[in-house]
């Protein structure tokens, strides 16, 4: 004998696929939405990071001087300023050696320059790092072997990671196009530096770039650990 069905449980059945139907529906516009919202990183952040700068110094080494990177994150609201200053060990050589000159301070993408260290709010730091590395064949090795906080720096607490970064100069852009990677936040970080100032000889400004680009806003950048204390 055939056992009844029970309209009910047919029509919870119904109730619950269609349940999953909307939640299915749901995650996929989250997911829809979070990827527009949270774009990856693309070459256009490069190109502001480029409008951040100012024009590049012509010198007599193709490598040795003073390079400028201005980068800002939207993940955590702060600004990096990183001057490295790079020379030859000997005339030619292919080992370089220099420092690491880092700025940091909380900000949103206006604040392109840090707050007085008298504002209750001021985070800025100043650390220096001892750098050594290798140049070949346009290639840039540049790694952090120490760090300290420099006298100006606004605050001297918390820890900071090694840099170590590591790419290109492309001579034609005038540009240390590189990576960053501390063993913590920074992963392969990308960063634009550009030579701004002569160790040896007048800085003179180049004539292929002779003008300063119009300044865009800052874009995402990619999340990261946290790799110096607060």
């Amino acid at each position: 004998m055939k056992t009844a069905r029970n309209p009910h449980v047919k029509s919870s059945a119904k109730r619950v696929r269609r349940s999953s139907v909307l939640r299915a529906s749901f995650v996929a516009a989250v997911v829809s939405v979070a990827l527009l919202t949270f774009p990856k990183d693309s070459p256009a952040s490069i190109e502001e990071q480029r409008a951040r700068l100012p024009p590049p110094a012509e010198c007599t080494d193709e490598l040795e001087g003073e390079w400028l990177a201005l980068t800002h994150s939207s993940t955590y609201d702060d600004w990096y300023q990183v001057r490295l200053t790079i020379k030859r060990t000997s005339p030619g050589a292919q080992t370089v050696e220099g420092q690491m000159r880092v700025r940091f301070w909380f900000g949103d993408d206006n604040a392109m320059n840090p707050p007085p260290c008298t504002e209750r709010r001021a985070q800025e730091r100043v650390v220096i790092q001892p750098s050594l590395g290798t140049y070949i064949d346009n290639e840039v090795q540049f790694h952090a072997q120490s760090w300290s906080f420099a006298p100006e720096s606004c605050f001297k607490s918390g820890r900071y990671n090694l840099d170590n970064y590591s790419g290109r100069i492309d001579h034609k852009l005038h540009e240390f196009q590189s990576v960053n990677n501390d063993g913590g936040r920074a992963v392969n970080e990308p960063a634009v530096f550009r030579r701004v100032k002569c160790i040896n000889g007048p800085d003179v400004l180049s004539p292929t770039m002779s003008r300063p680009v119009d300044v865009k806003a800052p874009s995402f950048t990619p999340k990261r650990k946290w790799g110096c204390g607060t």
